[in-house]
């Protein structure tokens, strides 16, 4: 038996760290895998070792554009209709889950389960257990960097709210004119358009599936407001990503990809196809990274990797990021099974938007014999259970990370399809001063951050109202700075 692969893929490599193992394929292709259901000899290698979940948590989801829906939702929630109030958050939005992972800035909602059961115990040299007392904050960070926050949102702007026109006198619809430093921001708009303006002078309009980088590095300004264009209901992504220190003075960029009029876009996204066959709630997902999916002679499922920034199943993303990282959106029908292998040296975690998916942390093994002759008995395989809008942490040190979105009737969502972001990356290791829209390494950067902004240097700041052409004249002539003047060095 075997299963298919189709992908469409982007040029550009997993940051600036090209390997010249790797085959580009472009356009369309299609690649086959084998596998055999017949016992592995001893010659055969060992499976890599599989990623191990150190938490699973939920952060809190604020109620937000329209505030009453979120209430409505929170009250839902409150009164034990969890399942029910997803399903309306789904439907009409009015909630965003701002999900950070610095020190001091975590937020999550009351009874996360951050609980050993959610998980696997730690290792004596990890530090205490999850959910135990005494479990550092900055553990978090450990297990994210380089990535400080995702930033869910699901929104809808009905015309006739008359609720609506009265939020927006307090609060506008988007993101008017604001600083970045010292990081860079990956937005992907599932729904809904976006409408870009910064100090580099540049203005896109993009959504609908499309995802840009923006690489802050020593400071720029970008407004973000929702565009209703092309309809009012609105569901996107924000990542930040840290950048080390010796880049953080880097020149702002910007890319774009996507199905977008936009004349920046790079092309789609980077995107895989796999027909993975059904699996049985005790079906054991394989151990190769070579043979992703499970054959079985039964029905097929589909799972859908969008390769948002890095490289997945030998495809790459088309954005460029300045260290090693990989943020993939993966589709699954219920019944399927999908693996992704991994550096053992970065981190990883699974942001689930719709569940629940389970990650397999322990293999199963058949009825046998061990090497004394003794019988010994079938072992089932174990899986941490991931429900909708939770983020499960893996602990480094795994190099495989294996999923299965249970069947329909067997503990499977209502749609019975399992839909989440996997972020995974070289982790810095430095230290992280951050505060608002500043991330240096330590305090004293990011003040000097701040008042290079103060100055003026970043650009001027502008009104959402303000027009293209008398905004672009601000970009212009000593309004443009490209995130520092003419002549300027590029430290913070």
């Amino acid at each position: 038996m075997s299963s298919l692969l189709h992908s469409r893929s982007g040029e550009s490599r997993l940051g600036r760290h090209r390997s010249p193992a790797v085959t580009p394929r472009w356009a369309s292709a299609q690649v086959t895998f084998t596998s055999s259901s017949a016992p592995l000899e001893s010659s055969v290698e060992e499976p890599p070792p599989l990623r191990q979940v150190a938490l699973v948590t939920k952060f809190a989801r604020l109620p937000f554009w329209p505030i009453w829906h979120g209430l409505v939702i929170m009250f839902l929630d409150q009164i034990g209709l969890k399942t029910f109030s997803q399903t309306v958050e789904a439907a009409i939005g009015g909630r965003v889950a701002p999900m950070i992972y610095l020190p001091s800035s975590r937020s999550t909602e009351a009874n996360d389960g951050l609980s050993e059961e959610r998980g696997r115990p730690r290792d004596p040299d990890q530090g205490p257990a999850e959910g135990g007392a005494g479990r550092a904050e900055a553990d978090l960070l450990s297990l994210s960097d380089p990535f400080l926050m995702n930033v869910h949102h699901r929104h809808t702007f009905f015309q006739l709210d008359p609720l609506r026109w009265l939020q927006s006198l307090v609060f506008p619809e988007g993101f008017p004119a604001h600083p970045h430093a010292g990081f860079s921001t990956l937005t992907y708009a599932l729904k809904g358009r976006m409408r870009h303006r910064d100090s580099l002078g540049v203005k896109q309009i993009y959504g609908d599936g499309a995802a840009q980088l923006l690489t802050a590095g020593r400071g720029v300004l970008h407004e973000e407001m929702w565009d209703f264009s092309n309809g009012r209901d609105v569901e996107l992504f924000q990542i930040w990503i840290n950048l080390p220190g010796r880049l953080k003075g880097t020149k702002p960029s910007l890319q774009l990809v996507g199905e977008t009029d936009s004349p920046d876009a790079a092309g789609p996204i980077s995107e895989v196809t796999l027909l993975s066959s059904a699996l049985s709630e005790s079906s054991s997902p394989p151990l190769s990274p070579a043979s992703p999916l499970l054959p079985a002679p039964s029905s097929t499922r589909k799972v859908v990797v969008r390769i948002l920034v890095g490289e997945a199943h030998g495809v790459r993303a088309r954005m460029e990021t300045l260290t090693p990282q990989t943020v993939l959106h993966v589709s699954m029908d219920a019944g399927s099974s999908w693996a992704f292998p991994v550096p053992a040296s970065h981190t990883l975690h699974v942001y689930v938007r719709k569940g629940p998916v389970d990650i397999l942390v322990e293999a199963g093994e058949g009825r046998g014999e061990n090497q004394e002759g003794a019988s010994r008995e079938k072992r089932s395989p174990r899986f941490v259970r991931v429900e909708t809008h939770e983020t499960a942490f893996t602990h480094k040190g795994g190099e495989l990370l294996q999923v299965h979105c249970p069947p329909v009737g067997a503990g499977g969502g209502p749609g019975g399809e399992g839909d989440f972001l996997v972020l995974a990356g070289e982790p810095l290791g430095e230290p992280v001063a951050a505060s608002g829209p500043w991330v240096f390494n330590d305090a004293a950067d990011a003040q000097r951050a701040y008042a290079r902004y103060q100055a003026g240097v970043f650009g001027l700041p502008w009104g959402p109202a303000l027009d293209d052409e008398a905004w672009k004249a601000m970009c212009d002539g000593t309004g443009r700075r490209s995130g520092g003047r003419e002549g300027e060095g590029g430290e913070a």
